[in-house]
Parts: C-alpha cells; structure tokens; sequence
C-alpha cells in the first residue's frame, strides 16, 4: 500500500465526500468557482471565504494554511491564522499565519461550525517475508 492522504469532507447540507491524495498536490477550500473543495455561496454557507484555506499533501504529510479568511479556520477547535481585520476578536491563535502540520485523525473546520475536514493518514506498510 501507497502512502495516502483522506480528507473528508462533512458539511450538514452537502453530506460527506472523500477525496484521496496518493502524490503531492495542493487543495484551495473555499466558496470560489476555482477551489478544490468548492463550497456553495448559498446564505448557510456566506461564512466561508472565497479562498478560505489550503491544504499542502505530500502523503503522508498534511498542513494546513489559512488564507487571512474572514472568519476563521479552526484546527481541532483551535483558531488558526490570523486576519487583520478580525484583531479585535479575543480568539486564541495558534501561531499567527504559521503553517499547521495535521496528524491522523485531526479535524479542520471552515468558519465554524459550518463544514469540517477529517484528516486520515495511510502510511505504507513493509512486510518481511
């Protein structure tokens, strides 16, 4: 088995959709016409950027950047990021604009609690025979 990254996709209006990332690539989130994971502009989604966030996947690696969105991404809960025009909110950061590293398991969530982002991590199996 090849090293792979599953992202899941989970939003309460679209249900949930796998994308698997066996090379490197890049996925862009957000409400944009040219993201990756294209989330609709409908008013239940207005909360999530037009380039909200950005997968970097070179499996089995995963990090995550926030694209200075407005309302934030949030990494097991955790605000990360930090937009300029949002200062004044009193949310804890994890490092501002510095790149997350995600783990098996992790969750991302797009302007919470809208759309979240489980992160799964297959690492290549050896057998000695």
């Amino acid at each position: 088995m090849l090293d792979e990254v599953v992202i899941t996709v989970i939003d309460p209006q679209l249900g949930e959709r796998r994308l698997v990332f066996d090379e490197p690539g890049v996925c862009v989130v957000g409400r944009a016409y040219d993201c990756d994971i294209q989330l609709p502009s409908d008013d239940d989604h207005l909360r999530i950027s037009r380039h909200h966030c950005l997968l970097e996947i070179n499996p089995p690696d995963v990090v995550v950047h926030d694209l200075a969105s407005t309302n934030g991404t949030f990494v097991n809960g955790r605000k990360i990021g930090h937009n300029p025009r949002n200062a004044h909110i009193g949310a804890a950061l994890i490092e501002d604009d510095a790149p997350i590293e995600l783990k098996d398991g992790d969750e991302v969530q797009v302007a919470a609690p809208a759309t979240l982002l489980r992160v799964q991590v297959h690492t290549k199996s050896e057998v000695i025979a």
